[in-house]
């Protein structure tokens, strides 16, 4: 989906509020520009692609989000929105809200559709749900999961902000507001397959 606003490098590991994540400074046009990103804890990468795509530690909360589960779904005992034991897991509904609340809106993209088609001077963000392995310690187990991922042009330069990577991923830079879009567009079949 795409998220719209309507109206030298090193790289540093850190821990904060027992989520981990990575920094990437850039000095771009002689500005600085920082990247991180909130590495995987629990199921929680719906929270962690918000923050990411935001560039914000907390610009949302797992209760924040729980709240907005309950809104989703107020009388029931079983949320269909989140993990039943509390670890994440959210869905759509609640990352579309939690847009909503920041006044962005969440545009349904057909991953069919060629990626130039997109006008990007317009898109704050991507989120993508793609298939994800799932792990127990060293052990693959045989499930297929779904994970969200956010893509944001940061400074001129697109990158990959998934939760499971270690640190910010390039995926290309904008050239006279152009991002090489056979980049952006080997990414987005990389994670739409």
């Amino acid at each position: 989906m795409c998220v719209y606003n309507p109206s030298g490098c090193s790289s540093s590991f850190r821990i904060g509020s027992l989520l981990l994540f990575a920094v990437l400074t850039l000095d771009y046009l002689n500005k600085k520009c920082r990247v991180f990103v909130l590495c995987q804890v629990k199921e929680m990468c719906a929270l962690h692609t918000l923050n990411n795509l935001f560039q914000e530690r907390e610009a949302f909360n797992k209760y924040e989000l729980d709240d907005i589960c309950h809104s989703l779904s107020p009388n029931v005992w079983i949320n269909p929105h989140k993990s039943l034991l509390g670890l994440g897991n959210y869905d759509v509904n609640v990352i579309m809200a939690a847009l909503q609340r920041r006044g962005y809106e969440a545009i349904w993209f057909d991953k069919r559709k060629d990626p130039k088609c997109l006008n990007l001077a317009n898109i704050f963000g991507f989120i993508l749900n793609v298939p994800s392995d799932y792990k127990l310690g060293f052990v693959m187990l045989p499930l297929r999961r779904r994970h969200w991922v956010a893509i944001r042009d940061i400074c001129g330069t697109y990158y990959n902000l998934d939760s499971k990577f270690q640190s910010p991923q390039l995926i290309g830079r904008v050239s006279e507001n152009s991002i090489n879009l056979h980049s952006l567009a080997m990414c987005w079949k990389q994670f739409t397959l």
